[in-house]
């Protein structure tokens, strides 16, 4: 398989794919947001992203964007135009108060992105984006690019429920 994908690796083409036990977390970019150049494509075509994986682009529907680090992406317009505010003419930063959920994962995995099956290993983040779309990302990498809303899953739900009983009887309470 490409990309050193493992055999016994699970294959997780959609976030309703991950296991059962797969922590989930909601986070948003850190900082100010990355600026990029980025241009709507006028004709189809493809690139050669800095992993040597061909990624074909189509005029009106993608965007090429280039990353201050000379990584360069194919973005699928409608979620491009939700993640990323307009600088001026070709330069756009990310958008820093979006929310997306990460899986950390426990086992190895096969991660169906936009561009192709991608490898993750144990402690990767899957991150879910605005389309339900998907793509691994090294945890040191995920850590320093992504900041942590307060985790989601059976934990977070009792927290969220036990605090709004709280708020709804403190209001009770200063009501009276």
């Amino acid at each position: 398989m490409a990309d050193g994908l493992f055999d016994h690796a699970r294959r997780v083409a959609a976030p309703h794919d991950l296991p059962s036990n797969t922590p989930l977390r909601i986070v948003r970019p850190r900082g100010r947001g990355e600026k990029v150049l980025a241009l709507l494509a006028k004709s189809d075509g493809e690139i050669v992203t800095e992993d040597g994986v061909r990624v074909p682009y189509e005029a009106g529907a993608h965007y090429i964007v280039d990353y201050p680090t000379g990584a360069r992406q194919v973005v699928r317009r409608d979620i491009f135009e939700k993640t990323y505010r307009k600088v001026r003419a070709g330069v756009f930063r990310k958008k820093t108060g979006i929310r997306y959920r990460a899986a950390i994962l426990r086992a190895p995995a096969v991660i169906a992105t936009l561009e192709g099956d991608r490898a993750a290993t144990v402690g990767d983040w899957v991150m879910i984006g605005v389309a339900d779309e998907m793509w691994p990302v090294p945890a040191a990498e995920a850590a320093r690019k992504y900041k942590g809303v307060p985790a989601v899953g059976v934990t977070g739900v009792g927290t969220t429920i036990a605090l709004v009983f709280l708020l709804l009887a403190f209001v009770a309470w200063i009501s009276t």
